[in-house]
């Protein structure tokens, strides 16, 4: 154990105190990765058909290099809006590599779904909690279905959840620890993936960076001095991350903000039925009610000024709680900024800020569970107690429910491999984009090279037509020739 010194933030007093960060024994470290396996099994909807987003990406694997730029450059304003084309350029070369493969396509979601779960297993290491209560972050992670569902999607939602908590992870780390691979992989997965894989991840730098400093200056671990300022924002990594972000933005999404004139609650229904999506996403998952919700969050809240008011010893509580004040923030601003752009598809917006929730959620009850141990009051065990058992009740249900879903993904898969029919005919009889994305699912089941008849299918969309591109001024000047039609003739339509 190290030891340093530490300003108790409600006495002010100092007092040597150990570092508590615990290595979990062998059997513990075995349990933890058993579980997280079992999550990422559950939903790396291994067998779960590709659906019209994920085609996007993967219909770019037919494409020459040069066809996968133009096309990144040419629909990351509209079709594949507010993409940076990272995660697709990523996708094209997983395509080259491995074929036409469900698993390859969703790679980079699956890898940052093994980052989430050890950030929030790290997370709580580093914090000085047991491997119960690690397992726990895990479990009530699990039970957030609408979240690690994207672990088994092909699109930057998951990632952008998981360099969240990376970053987040990375910045609550003591700083004579960071210099060991494990910061500094999350500091840089979190960071420099982060900013290249999705524009709205700048703000949670804008959230995480202030609230560690917050959190650095109230436990000891800095001063309030420009040296330790620095130390801690690491400003060569976040330089880095603002170099990726500002020349990769440039590329693709901030060349022009597109106003898609859609009512921002067309996809949830209502306003109303949007509000309580927001509780229960960010909570304890969409299988309980909006009053329980309401209920929960009054009680949490309560208690905690009753703590702080009745014991000096509750200050520990305010960090989980700020932190998910910002959690629940985050999501709002950015919900806020979608309607105000006419945006409809509000609740993949909040994923990030769900991550953080859940860990802020279990983190308040970690820490009031070592006051209730400390102060030998057993009543303060009672809300720990609840908290516990609702979130194991949530996390099994969940993983079981995923179990059985995965048997009703087979079937469909059994019914795709079994068709006998060509892509010119499925397309022939499936007219559209049911068409296309059945046909997808037929060539990942036979295997091979992704079929080149998806070029002219992704030829037909937003942004890829020459027509289109010259509606818009504020686009950019393509790759590989000097006018949008010299590009858009260029481009190979098909075999």
């Amino acid at each position: 154990m190290e030891h340093e010194v530490l300003v108790d933030p409600v006495l002010g007093s100092a007092a040597p105190k150990e570092r508590l960060l615990p290595r979990n024994r062998i059997w513990e470290s075995i349990g933890l990765l058993a579980l997280g396996s079992v999550i990422i099994g559950v939903y790396s909807s291994y067998w779960r058909p590709i659906w019209f987003d994920e085609l996007l990406h993967f219909a770019m694997g037919g494409m020459t290099f040069e066809q996968a730029l133009k096309t990144i450059d040419f629909t990351t304003i509209e079709v594949n809006h507010g993409q940076t084309g990272a995660y697709m350029l990523i996708d094209y070369f997983l395509m080259q590599g491995f074929g036409a493969n469900s698993v390859a396509l969703r790679l980079p979601s699956l890898v940052s779904g093994v980052v989430l779960l050890m950030a929030a297993v790290t997370f709580f290491r580093i914090k000085g909690f047991s491997a119960r209560w690690q397992a726990l972050a895990l479990v009530a992670l699990a039970g957030h279905t609408f979240l690690l569902y994207f672990i088994g999607e092909a699109r930057p939602y998951l990632p952008l959840a998981a360099c969240t908590l990376a970053t987040l992870v990375y910045y609550q780390y003591p700083l004579d620890q960071r210099r060991a691979w494990l910061p500094r992989f999350l500091g840089v997965f979190g960071l420099i993936f982060g900013v290249l894989v999705h524009p709205y991840f700048v703000y949670f730098i804008a959230i995480i960076v202030p609230f560690s400093v917050w959190t650095a200056l109230r436990s000891g671990e800095i001063k309030w001095s420009i040296r330790d300022l620095l130390r801690l924002a690491n400003l060569w990594l976040l330089g880095s991350a603002a170099v990726v972000f500002l020349v990769i933005g440039q590329l693709t999404w901030m060349r022009r903000i597109a106003e898609f004139g859609y009512d921002p609650f067309a996809l949830m229904g209502s306003a109303s039925n949007t509000l309580n999506a927001f509780w229960a996403d960010h909570f304890f998952g969409s299988g309980y009610g909006p009053a329980w919700m309401a209920a929960c969050i009054l009680s949490v809240i309560t208690l905690a000024v009753l703590l702080v008011v009745r014991f000096r010893g509750a200050a520990p509580l305010l960090p989980p709680l700020v932190l998910l004040v910002l959690a629940l923030l985050s999501s709002a601003a950015v919900s806020a900024l979608s309607a105000m752009r006419t945006y409809w598809i509000l609740d993949r917006q909040w994923v990030a800020g769900i991550a953080l929730a859940t860990v802020a959620m279990v983190w308040f009850f970690a820490e009031l569970h070592r006051m209730a141990r400390a102060s030998a009051s057993k009543w303060l065990q009672v809300p720990v107690f609840l908290f516990v058992i609702l979130t194991l009740f949530v996390g099994a249900r969940a993983l079981v429910s995923g179990i059985s879903t995965i048997q009703d993904q087979r079937a469909a898969q059994t019914v795709i491999a079994a068709d006998p029919r060509t892509i010119e005919e499925i397309l022939a009889q499936i007219p559209g984009d049911d068409g296309a994305v059945y046909a997808a699912n037929i060539n990942i089941a036979r295997g091979g090279p992704v079929w080149q008849d998806f070029i002219t299918w992704y030829a037909r969309h937003a942004g890829m037509r020459p027509e289109f591109r010259d509606k818009n001024p504020s686009w950019s000047v393509p790759l590989f020739r000097n006018t949008p039609e010299e590009s858009a003739n260029s481009f190979v339509l098909g075999p």
